[in-house]
């Protein structure tokens, strides 16, 4: 892509993964050197320890802070939250094709609500809002979009949680 496009491959950022292209943040080398004699130990299980700990730092309950192997691992548990194994969804599109695979996986419908290219795939809450009054379940919303690049400005993702909050409908925004 990079000689098609006639740059420089390191000029690009890659979006197809969860991949931070600044590198891992300067102390973690250090931390993953300092606990590498326990990596032949398994984790404990629920993470209860890291569960306080990050419970103690945002001033929450620990009962609300969820753990995972990186967040596809979350993505994938969300639709079954509660024990649900249906329901209806929202994809504001185009968008992270992880999400449809989740859901379809844990037996929910999808409906897709399509950005255009036309407006640099500009987000209009209001017509969010008139789709969820048709009845959803959950909302997932990605920003920056994947794969579109576009950043959504605050206004934008508070006017969604606010339609979701009236509709009922559970707000999932994905800012990996």
């Amino acid at each position: 892509m990079a000689r098609q496009l006639g740059v420089a491959a390191e000029e690009m950022l890659d979006f197809s993964a969860s991949i931070n292209p600044l590198g891992p943040a300067p102390g973690v080398r250090a931390a993953v050197a300092a606990a590498f004699d326990l990596v032949g130990h398994y984790p404990e299980t629920g993470s209860p320890e890291l569960r306080r700990a990050l419970a103690g730092y945002h001033a929450l309950p620990a009962e609300s802070i969820a753990v995972a192997n990186g967040s596809t691992e979350l993505i994938h548990l969300l639709p079954r939250l509660g024990g649900r194994s249906s329901g209806r969804a929202l994809l504001i599109a185009p968008t992270f094709s992880e999400y449809a695979h989740a859901l379809e996986l844990a037996g929910w419908s999808l409906d897709y609500l399509f950005l255009s290219p036309e407006n640099g795939f500009a987000l209009d809450p209001a017509r969010v809002a008139a789709e969820l009054a048709h009845g959803y379940d959950l909302l997932f919303f990605c920003n920056p979009g994947n794969p579109t690049g576009r950043l959504y400005p605050p206004d934008d993702i508070a006017a969604l949680h606010a339609s979701c909050r009236r509709a009922g409908c559970f707000f999932v925004l994905d800012e990996a």
